[in-house]
């Protein structure tokens, strides 16, 4: 098996493991169990298939049926809601001072916009890389996957260690202006509508994927340049939009760099053709 099969399984497991301790607490447990051995079957057949689009690209199946997993399983595992806390933590960032009051002097209609499309946008990037990637240079494109990988089951492990909803439910978000021109609304409502548990803001995922997605984009000098202002709408769009705090998205930077080096350390031992760290 490959070193990104094995983080697939390993990863199910913990997901297994957690929903059996937890089961009397979790409305409809059955439900996630099917999910988790399911996801565990998937990976051990298509391990050993040898077809080889279905042996590269199978994981882009397992990261969304895990996310969609976690809603009512974080709840169960942690009760506590830590959004107050990261928000003392953004003030104190700020020598005392709201930031998110600072940042509404900003607010614009057109920038509320921009913003909110490269959030949506976000779902894309790692695909959009991975493609990249897959035409040109196989073994990187797989080292890719692996980090890619790493950096979402680390930031689903970590919606366990501090559950917490964001700004955007915590504090007041009744500006209009945060609705931009003409999409932002009905991008909001489907996000909204699509993910299936609010307790997933620290670490950001967002921007741990986003910003490991365009390291990964450097090998293809026009796949990062035209990410690269992508990516950084949706840094900046996590907390203009008030999704995340200002504490997620610095652990999303910080999840990133370990998730990168653990890729490393993992890719570099687990296969032998690569010489040399990517």
């Amino acid at each position: 098996m490959r070193i990104e099969d094995i983080t697939n399984i390993s990863f199910g497991i913990i997901m297994l493991f957690l929903t059996v301790t937890h089961l009397t607490k979790i409305n409809h447990a059955y439900i996630h169990l099917i999910v988790e051995l399911t996801a565990i079957a998937i990976t051990l057949f298509a391990s050993k298939s040898k077809n080889g689009f279905v042996r590269d690209w199978y994981s882009l199946i397992l990261v969304p049926m895990y996310f969609m997993n976690l809603n009512g399983l974080i709840e169960a595992v942690n009760p506590v809601c830590y959004d107050r806390l990261l928000f003392e933590i953004d003030k104190a960032l700020f020598f005392g001072k709201d930031p998110f009051k600072m940042i509404e002097k900003i607010y614009n209609p057109v920038i509320s916009e921009v913003l909110q499309i490269c959030y949506a946008l976000y779902f894309f990037v790692p695909v959009i890389v991975g493609v990249s990637l897959y035409k040109t240079d196989k073994n990187y494109f797989r080292f890719g996957l692996l980090t890619i990988l790493v950096t979402f089951y680390l930031s689903y492990l970590g919606y366990f260690l501090v559950p917490a909803v964001g700004p955007r439910f915590l504090l007041s978000n009744n500006h209009e202006i945060l609705y931009g021109i003409a999409l932002t609304k009905g991008i909001k409502q489907i996000l909204d509508t699509l993910e299936p548990t609010k307790f997933d803001c620290f670490p950001s995922g967002h921007v741990a994927v986003s910003v490991a997605s365009l390291y990964l984009a450097r090998k293809n000098k026009k796949t990062f340049l035209m990410l690269l202002p992508i990516v950084t709408g949706i840094v900046m769009a996590t907390v203009y939009h008030r999704y995340h705090w200002i504490a997620d998205v610095i652990a999303g930077f910080l999840l990133f760099i370990i998730s990168l080096v653990i890729s490393n350390l993992l890719f570099y031992r687990f296969d032998g053709w690569l010489t040399k760290k990517a």
